[in-house]
C-alpha cells in the first residue's frame, strides 16, 4: 500500500429525492430516502444530508422516528438500526437484525421500548439495555383465511391506550401490552375485511379522540371500540394528526377531515406518499423531495435537495473545465460543478426523448455527447446549447422491430478528435459510426468486417486503433489510419474471441493503458492483450468485470459485481475495495472515471456515486510554475499543504527560511502531479511557524521554487 493511502478520503454522492419516511422532531423535519438520511430546516429552507461516509451505516433508509429526547432512530433496508443524537452529533448502531438478514420496515418508540417492524413480523428492542428482547413472528389467527399471520411484513405500528397494533398486507394484529407472553399467537387478535376493514392490505394507522383509523389499499375506516366504519374509498398511503385534525395522503390527493366531510388541500407538484408535521405545519414526502403546506396561500411548496438525480449510475465523464457529468438509467443526466448539481431530464430539458441515458463522452471542443437507450444522442455544447441526433432525423438507425428506437451503448473520442459511437442492434447492419470535428458522419458494419450489430463498449489506443467489444462475437480491432471517411486504406479488421483464449465472447469493459496494453473485461474474467499475446489476469474479488479505467500514473482500476480494485504498477498487486472495508457506496459497480487533474476516482454504482481522493493524478508534461496552496498554511485547520503541477520523476524538498532542510519527498513517495505535506519534519515532528521554501527538482536538473507561510 502506498505511503499516502492514509490520506485517501471517500465521499458519497447519492439521491435523497425519493422519500421513504418522515418524522418531525423539535424544529427539523427528518426524512429517510433510498440514498440516505436528511433533515430539512424550515427556517433556512435548507437540507442537511447523511450518507455512509458521514455516519450512516447504510444509505437505503426505510424508517425514521423520533423519541422524547429528540434523538432520531433510523431503520435500513439491510437490517441496521441507528440512533442519532443531533445535539451531540453522536451515533449508536444496532446490528442484530442486520446479522439476521432482516429488513426494517417501520419504527415506533414508546418509553423505553422501540418497536421494530420487520419483513417477518414485529420485534421489541429495549433502549436502555441496548438489546433485542424478542421478535413476534406469529401475530394471531386470521379466521377468514384460516391461518396464522406468520412471517409477514409489518407495514405500520401503533401504540394506543395500552394496546399494540400492527398493520400488515393481510390485516391488522393487536394485543394488550400487559399480556404475559406476546410470543404466544393466542395473545393476538386480528382484524380483516371480515371484521369491517375495506381491505386486508393495511398501509397506515393513527389514533384521534379515542378512535383508531386504519388506512388500506381500498379506503380508510374508523374504529370506535365496537365496530369499523368506512369513511372514504381511496388507496391510502399515510395518515397523521395535526392540531386535533386527521390528515390523509391518498391516491387522489391530501385531505383533512372536517365533521363528516373530507376537505382537499390542493395538488402538490409530485404525489404525496408520507405525512408529518413540525411547528403545526404539515409536510409531505414525495418521490422528488418534500413539500410544505401553506395554510395562508392554500398551496404546497416543494423543496428539493441538491443531490444526484438518481442512484442508478450508468456512465461518468469529467469535462475540460473539471465539471463532473453522470448518466442514469431513469432520470437523465447530471452536472456537478463542485458545489451544486444540475439535472437534465425530460422535465427540465425540452427535446430530450428519454431519461434512460447510458453513455457519455467529451470531445476536444468540450462538447458533451450523451447516448440514450432508445432515443439517440443529446449533444451539450460548450456554450450550453443542445442538439439531438436520433433515428427520426436520420442520424442513427433504430432496431429491426422499431425503426425509431436508436440505442447508443458507448462512445469515445480518438486522438484526431473524431467521436466514435456504437449504434447497438442497428437495423442497417452498420452499428459503428464516426463523427469528425467538422461534422462528417461515417458508418461501419458487416461490409467492413463487423459481423454483429450487438456492440457494447469501445476504447482507443494512442495509435488511434479502435477496440470494439460485442455481446456475442468477442472483440473487433479497427485501424482507420486517422481517416474514417476513407475506408480504402484500412487494414482488415482484427478479431479476438474464445478461439484465441477468451472464456466469453461477451465483452463488458475495455481500457488501454499508457504502455499500449489493452485490458479486456468479460463476465468470466479479466484479460490483457499486448504484442499479439492474450493473458488471463487473476487476483480480483470477482471474474464478473463491469468497468475499467486507467488512472493518471497508469494503475488499472476494475469494477466488478462485488466491489472495485486497482492494480498497482509499482507493487504489481491488487488492492480491493468493498462496501465492507471502505467507504464505497455499493459493491455493484457500473462505471469508473478518473479526474486526471485532481486524482479523484469516481465510482458509479446502482446505489449512488463514490468519490475516492487518490494521489494518482496525472503529472504535467513539462515543469511549470508551482501551485502551492493553501497559503498561508495552517496545519490545525487545513490538514495538508498541496504542492501541485509536478512532472514525472521529481523530488520535492522543503526548507526553512534559514536554508535548513525539514522535509524531503523522493520520487518513490510522489504518485502524481501533487504531493501533500502535513507540516512535519522528516521525523514526523511539527515544524515551527514561519516562511518555508518549496523546491521541486527533476532528473535533468531543472527546478522550480515556491514559498509558503506556515502559521501555528
Amino acid at each position: 500500500m502506498c505511503a499516502e493511502c492514509s490520506l485517501w478520503k471517500w465521499e458519497t454522492f447519492s439521491s435523497v429525492f425519493h422519500v421513504t419516511s418522515l418524522c418531525g422532531s423539535v424544529s427539523l423535519m427528518w426524512g429517510g430516502s433510498e440514498g440516505g438520511l436528511f433533515a430539512f430546516d424550515p427556517m433556512s429552507e435548507s437540507f442537511a444530508i447523511w450518507t455512509n461516509t458521514s455516519g450512516l451505516a447504510f444509505n437505503h433508509v426505510t424508517a425514521v422516528t423520533c423519541d422524547e429526547k429528540g434523538r432520531i432512530w433510523i431503520g435500513m433496508a439491510n437490517g441496521m438500526i441507528q440512533r442519532y443524537d443531533p445535539e451531540k452529533s453522536q451515533w449508536f448502531s444496532e446490528d442484530e437484525y442486520f446479522r439476521d438478514r432482516r429488513m426494517i420496515t417501520c419504527l415506533t418508540v414508546k418509553g423505553d421500548s422501540l418497536f421494530v417492524g420487520l419483513d417477518i413480523g414485529l420485534s421489541l428492542y429495549l433502549i436502555t439495555k441496548e438489546e433485542v428482547k424478542e421478535t413476534y413472528r406469529r401475530l394471531g389467527f386470521q379466521s377468514d383465511a384460516m391461518e396464522y399471520l406468520a412471517n409477514i411484513s409489518a407495514q405500520a405500528i401503533l401504540v394506543f391506550q395500552g394496546t399494540l397494533w400492527v398493520a400488515t398486507e393481510a390485516g391488522m394484529a393487536h394485543c394488550r401490552m400487559d399480556s404475559t407472553n406476546l410470543l404466544d399467537p393466542g395473545k393476538w387478535n386480528t382484524v380483516t375485511q371480515a371484521n369491517g376493514l375495506p381491505d386486508n392490505n393495511v398501509t397506515s394507522m393513527t389514533a384521534l379522540n379515542s378512535r383508531i383509523y386504519a388506512g388500506t389499499a381500498k379506503g380508510i375506516s374508523e374504529f370506535d371500540g365496537g365496530q369499523w366504519t368506512l369513511l372514504k374509498n381511496s388507496h391510502v398511503f399515510d395518515m397523521t394528526v395535526l392540531d386535533s385534525r386527521l390528515y390523509l395522503a391518498a391516491e387522489d390527493g391530501v385531505f383533512y377531515r372536517d365533521g363528516e366531510s373530507w376537505i382537499p388541500l390542493g395538488d402538490s407538484q409530485y404525489p404525496i406518499r408520507y405525512l408529518s408535521s413540525v411547528f403545526s405545519t404539515l409536510y409531505g414526502g414525495t418521490e422528488r423531495g418534500i413539500c410544505v403546506y401553506s395554510e395562508v396561500h392554500s398551496t404546497w411548496n416543494s423543496f428539493v435537495p441538491n443531490t444526484l438525480g438518481s442512484n442508478v449510475i450508468s456512465d461518468i465523464a469529467v469535462d475540460r473545465d473539471g465539471y463532473l457529468w453522470c448518466c442514469s438509467r431513469d432520470h437523465g443526466f447530471f452536472r456537478y460543478d463542485g458545489t451544486r448539481w444540475t439535472i437534465y431530464d425530460r422535465t427540465s430539458l425540452s427535446g430530450l426523448l428519454s431519461n434512460d441515458v447510458v453513455s457519455v463522452a467529451v470531445d476536444e471542443n468540450n462538447n458533451k455527447w450523451f447516448g440514450t437507450w432508445g432515443k439517440g444522442i443529446v449533444l451539450v455544447g460548450q456554450d450550453s446549447s443542445f442538439q439531438f441526433y436520433h433515428a427520426e432525423n436520420g442520424y442513427l438507425a433504430g432496431i429491426p422491430n422499431d425503426p425509431t428506437y436508436a440505442v447508443v451503448t458507448d462512445m469515445v473520442v480518438d486522438p484526431s478528435g473524431t467521436l466514435w459511437l456504437l449504434n447497438y442492434y442497428a437495423l442497417t447492419n452498420q452499428p459503428l459510426l464516426s463523427v469528425t470535428p467538422d461534422g462528417i458522419w461515417t458508418r461501419y458494419g458487416i461490409h467492413e468486417g463487423i459481423t454483429t450489430t450487438f456492440l457494447t463498449v469501445i476504447a482507443v489506443d494512442a495509435q488511434g486503433k479502435k477496440w470494439i467489444g460485442s455481446s456475442d462475437k468477442g472483440l473487433f480491432i479497427l485501424h482507420d489510419n486517422g481517416s474514417p471517411a476513407e475506408k480504402s486504406d484500412d487494414p482488415p479488421i482484427g478479431r479476438l474471441t474464445t478461439s484465441h483464449g477468451l472464456e466469453s465472447n461477451q465483452i463488458t469493459a475495455l481500457a488501454v493503458d499508457r504502455d499500449g496494453m489493452v485490458w479486456i473485461g468479460t463476465p468470466r474474467g479479466l484479460y490483457t492483450y499486448f504484442n499479439e499475446s492474450l493473458y488471463r489476469r487473476y487476483g480480483l474479488p470477482s471474474d464478473n468485470i463491469t468497468a475499467l479505467e486507467i488512472d493518471g500514473v497508469n494503475n488499472v482500476w476494475v469494477g466488478t459485481n462485488v466491489g472495485a480494485a486497482y492494480f498497482s504498477n509499482t507493487s504489481y498487486s491488487w488492492i480491493s475495495y468493498t462496501a465492507d472495508n471502505s467507504g464505497l457506496v455499493s459493491n455493484d459497480v457500473s462505471a469508473l472515471r478518473m479526474d486526471y487533474a485532481s486524482g479523484n476516482m469516481y465510482i458509479g454504482t446502482h446505489s449512488g456515486l463514490s468519490r475516492l481522493a487518490t494521489p494518482f493524478s496525472e503529472p504535467v508534461s513539462q515543469m511549470m510554475e508551482l501551485s502551492v496552496y493553501p497559503n498561508p498554511f495552517i496545519p490545525q485547520r487545513h490538514g495538508f499543504l498541496t504542492i501541485d503541477q509536478l512532472t514525472w520523476n521529481v523530488s520535492v524538498l522543503i526548507f526553512s527560511s534559514s536554508g535548513f532542510l525539514v522535509r524531503r519527498f523522493d520520487e518513490d513517495e510522489i504518485y502524481g502531479r501533487q504531493v501533500l505535506w502535513d507540516g512535519t519534519n522528516q521525523k514526523g515532528e511539527p515544524v515551527a511557524g514561519g516562511i518555508y521554501l518549496v523546491v521541486v527538482q527533476d532528473n535533468a536538473g531543472k527546478s522550480r521554487l515556491g514559498k509558503i507561510a506556515l502559521v501555528r
